[in-house]
């Protein structure tokens, strides 16, 4: 029975086709997918209708923060308090950084609703939403019943609960906030939030009324959050000063003024860069500083970064050890990981480099095979040289001649009446 012979290299190859093609493809799944944006749990202030119907227009926004387009066929949006209270079956695509708007009625004028299938389902006391998708895993959900209350919206004013971040957590309270206008931002930006009844303070501290005259007011601005270092690129390939570049992004669902900002690194001859006027980052996008314009060095050894607003908050701290040449230092959601496939200006992907051990034996090994076969042929060159002062008689090689045909005839023999299995 014929045997069958493995390739002894193939453990080694399957471990690099593992690393080169899994790896990769694992990483795709470090963002976020498709996201519960904003919600009309209130309902909607609609022209002609009685009031007391206008919670029967309610809506919940989708979002769609990456760079591609999504399926939502067979996807659904559960409502639940102690048991199931509803299920709300999707169907229809949400394009690349767009949103997708399911509505109580297709007669809510001026809305460009995308599937309507919402009405009357929403309960004022607070509910747990959950988003599935077409094989039932959970991509988001918001808990409002474990509180007892919606994080954020108003019911009288019909102001939404709007989310303020797609890369933090939808049960997060800190993650949502009221819209800053009746019937919020359907299908649009979401604003920067409703404008709290303000206080102002005195000089010495105290709570004034804002509407006394008697006291100096001092005013302190409010800088938004969730602008953050994305990724940094510390020791490229090629020139440190002409390639190095870090980038920030911002998690808003609006665009952020960066005027009067500053980043600085923590290592070395430590240096501020403060941005220009007028600097701004569009929501859920990226902005790429690079050292030519910066003049901040990231050292190869270990160095950090501190971002902040004009009041001198540190927004974001990084810190990192030794870097890799040709790698980029990425943020993900669970911790910071270096990547072989840097990303300006794009979303993160976490890619492995070879490990350095085995190219270095490879090409070891590799020298030694050419050194070897070099020798070999070294040795043959000189038998054949050898051989020009040595000339056989004629019968020398008729003898030889003679030899090797026999000795073939008895191969071939043998093996005829050999048994066959």
């Amino acid at each position: 029975m014929p045997q069958i012979r493995t390739n002894p290299h193939f453990p080694f190859l399957f471990f690099f086709f593992s690393l080169f093609f899994f790896l990769p493809c694992s990483a795709l799944g470090t963002n976020p997918s498709v996201v519960i944006n904003e919600i009309a749990w209130m309902g909607t202030k609609i022209e002609g209708v009685e009031a007391k119907n206008w919670w029967r227009y309610e809506w919940l926004e989708l979002f769609n923060p990456t760079a591609h387009s999504v399926s939502l066929e067979g996807w659904r949006i559960e409502l639940s308090r102690n048991s199931l209270d509803f299920t709300i079956s999707l169907k229809g695509e949400i394009a690349a950084n767009d949103y997708f708007l399911v509505a109580s009625s297709e007669k809510i004028a001026h809305y460009d609703l995308n599937y309507a299938n919402l009405g009357g389902k929403f309960n004022n006391n607070g509910q747990k939403v959950v988003l599935k998708n077409n094989v039932g895993e959970i991509v988001d959900e918001v808990d409002c019943f474990s509180n007892g209350k919606w994080f954020a919206g108003e019911n009288d004013l019909k102001q939404t609960m709007e989310r303020k971040s797609a890369f933090a957590s939808g049960s997060s309270p800190s993650n949502w906030q009221s819209s800053a206008q009746t019937g919020g931002s359907p299908k649009a930006e979401n604003s920067p939030g409703a404008i709290l009844p303000a206080t102002t303070l005195s000089p010495a501290g105290a709570t004034v009324d804002a509407t006394s005259q008697t006291e100096t007011v001092v005013s302190e601005n409010v800088y938004v959050g969730n602008v953050f270092i994305n990724e940094i690129f510390p020791s490229p390939e090629e020139s440190d000063a002409e390639k190095e570049w870090i980038e920030l992004f911002n998690a808003n669902n609006f665009e952020v003024d960066l005027s009067g900002w500053q980043i600085q690194d923590l290592v070395g001859t430590v240096k501020k860069y403060f941005f220009p006027a007028e600097t701004k980052i569009k929501p859920n996008n990226f902005l790429v500083l690079k050292r030519p314009e910066t003049k901040i060095v990231l050292q190869n050894n270990g160095d950090g970064l501190k971002l902040l607003n004009p009041s001198g908050k540190i927004v974001d701290k990084i810190q990192y050890e030794k870097a890799p040449r040709g790698m980029s230092f990425n943020r993900t959601k669970e911790s910071w990981l270096w990547s072989a496939k840097p990303t300006p200006g794009k979303e993160n992907e976490i890619v492995s480099a070879p490990p350095q051990n085995l190219s270095k034996e490879a090409s070891s090994s590799s020298s030694t095979i050419s050194h070897t076969l070099k020798q070999n042929l070294g040795q043959v060159q000189a038998k054949i040289s050898e051989s020009k002062f040595y000339t056989p008689s004629p019968l020398f090689t008729l003898g030889i001649a003679i030899f090797i045909a026999i000795l073939s005839a008895v191969v071939v023999l043998f093996l005829k009446k050999s048994p066959r299995d």
